[in-house]
């Protein structure tokens, strides 16, 4: 045999016994390194729990099922957990599926990890079980839910449904063509909607400076509120001040508004006639009145005025 023939076994037979070590430790947990110890659960049914069903510690495996043996008084099982996990008595346990197709586990979830802690041999408390639904359970309880149920009561309930959606085939058409529009709105107004929502986030992250003035504005509405109420007061007590029958009698506001109503009914056809004469003359009365800037006025009367309130004249001397 050659060096390259030698070589060669060698590195078959490494991979080889790499392979059965990965298998046997890696895979069927078989470390003669590792010791065990062994506790009880007993069930009044088994919850769909099978040997090998992983333990789980805060959702690590820390074990297996080992056995799953009915007995006279219910379910007994057997788990075998590694020493080197630690799992407090007053755990509680609960049996869950990991998905619908069942694969049932044991979980132990301990409020904290303060002793005692579970012995080899040890029965787990059955109080602090908690085991799955069955099958058998939910149907019982399905057909005590269906028996509540009144065939009377869902006929009528089903009849006035198809009462009040009866003829509705023209509305359901609008609401129809509605929601297609607004589809198609939403659609078209995309690139703009996107742009609202980067500017809301845009003035999100600058929006630091709102509180202190919120916080700031908070006297300022409070004196502002009662101001507002006292201007309330004094409307109210002015229109309080006169009986309100009074503006419906006699010289009240609603004669005084009838009365002009009669005149101008009276005089307006009389009037009528004066309105195209009227109207150059005012066209042009409007073209060559001079244009008033009223923010000019109010920015010279403020230039006119110190921060301190002090009215400042200028005169011109000839």
């Amino acid at each position: 045999m050659n060096a390259r023939a030698a070589v060669s076994l060698s590195a078959i037979g490494a991979v080889l016994i790499l392979g059965i070590t990965y298998m046997t430790v890696g895979v069927l947990h078989l470390d003669p390194r590792r010791s065990h110890i062994t506790a009880e659960m007993r069930l009044a049914d088994s919850g769909g729990l099978g040997p090998n069903a992983p333990v789980l510690l805060r959702g690590v495996q820390v074990g297996l099922t080992k056995e799953v043996r009915k007995q006279a008084a219910g379910v007994l099982v057997r788990l075998e957990i590694d020493d080197r996990y630690r799992i407090p008595v007053a755990s509680d346990v609960v049996i869950e599926q990991l998905s619908a197709l069942g694969e049932p586990y044991i979980e132990f979830e301990p409020a904290d990890g303060s002793g005692p802690y579970l012995r080899n041999g040890q029965l787990v408390p059955t109080d602090r079980i908690r085991t799955p639904m069955t099958i058998t359970a939910l149907s019982a309880r399905l057909v005590e839910l269906m028996n509540q149920i009144h065939p009377e009561v869902m006929g009528r309930l089903v009849d006035t449904f198809g009462r009040a959606l009866s003829g509705t085939d023209t509305t359901v058409r609008t609401l129809q063509r509605s929601t297609t529009l607004l589809a198609t709105t939403l659609l078209s107004r995309t690139p703009a909607i996107r742009r609202l929502f980067s500017d809301i986030q845009a003035m999100g992250g600058d929006i630091d400076w709102l509180g202190p003035s919120l916080a700031a504005a908070g006297p300022e509405f409070g004196d502002f509120g009662r101001y507002l109420n006292r201007i309330v007061e004094q409307g109210s007590g002015l229109v309080d001040a006169r009986p309100t029958s009074v503006y419906f009698t006699g010289d009240g506001v609603v004669s005084f508004l009838d009365t002009t109503t009669a005149l101008l009914d009276k005089i307006g056809p009389s009037l009528a006639p004066l309105g195209p004469v009227l109207q150059p003359v005012v066209a042009d009365a409007v073209r060559r009145t001079p244009h008033i800037d009223i923010s000019t006025l109010i920015d010279q009367a403020l230039s006119a005025v110190d921060t301190d309130g002090t009215v400042r004249f200028r005169i011109s001397v000839k």
